[in-house]
């Protein structure tokens, strides 16, 4: 095996790990932060050594066309597939996504929650329905046929999941791995309340993300995206 494919499987496999960080494990730190303070501990050798193994990825990946050597093929496809995975990520989630998502489809959340209000209404003071289980929440005198119906609404619409109580609607929007991101809409104006776990794009609209199993989060890059709107939080 040559140096350069040595160099190449080196540098995929971090970029393989960091993928997977971002993607599917989503841990509880800044995997780009601790990434700058490795740069940094290692005297800004590493980046330097990530920008030769980079070279030799592309070197071999144009060697596995010309040459078609078995190590140079893998280096291609894998660098691809990375490369494909980086491109067409659906599952990543941030506030901007979900103000983007939101300005798109603003009259379709809206109509979505009204109509769940509608559903309710003189039935049930507080509801939690996914879309795919059995588990539900719900309290008065919601019957099976309102429930399907509103698991067909949340199926139809491609959400997660819905959850209504006091002219609040949240529509569950994405998982990423455990974290539950949604849309909370005040209905007839009601103005939303700030917290950890909410980012408020308007009064009567925020972005929530639930963390599961672990408790109650801050909303990742909250700061960072009120700053760059010109605005603060408490929390």
């Amino acid at each position: 095996m040559k140096k350069s494919n040595i160099l190449s499987f080196i540098g995929l496999t971090f970029f393989t790990v960091y993928e997977i960080l971002i993607y599917i494990i989503n841990p509880p730190f800044d995997v780009d932060f601790m990434i700058f303070l490795l740069c940094m501990g290692s005297f800004f050798t590493l980046p330097i050594f990530l920008f030769v193994c980079c070279c030799c990825i592309i070197y071999s990946s144009i060697f596995a066309i010309i040459d078609k050597k078995r190590a140079d093929i893998i280096c291609g496809i894998w660098a691809l597939v990375l490369l494909l995975i980086w491109i067409f990520n659906t599952n990543d989630v941030n506030a901007n996504i979900q103000e983007e998502y939101y300005e798109d489809h603003k009259s379709e959340l809206w109509e979505f929650a009204s109509e769940i209000e509608r559903i309710c209404d003189g039935k049930v003071s507080h509801l939690w329905i996914k879309k795919d289980e059995d588990e539900s929440n719900h309290t008065g005198n919601l019957t099976d046929a309102d429930v399907e119906q509103i698991k067909d609404m949340i199926k139809s619409h491609g959400f997660m999941d819905v959850s209504y109580g006091d002219s609040v609607c949240n529509i569950g929007y994405k998982y990423k791995v455990m974290a539950h991101y949604s849309f909370v809409l005040g209905l007839h104006g009601k103005k939303l309340e700030d917290n950890y776990e909410t980012i408020i794009y308007n009064d009567t609209v925020a972005f929530e993300h639930g963390c599961g199993a672990v408790g109650r989060c801050s909303y990742p890059g909250k700061e960072e995206y009120l700053k760059s709107k010109g605005r603060t939080s408490e929390y």
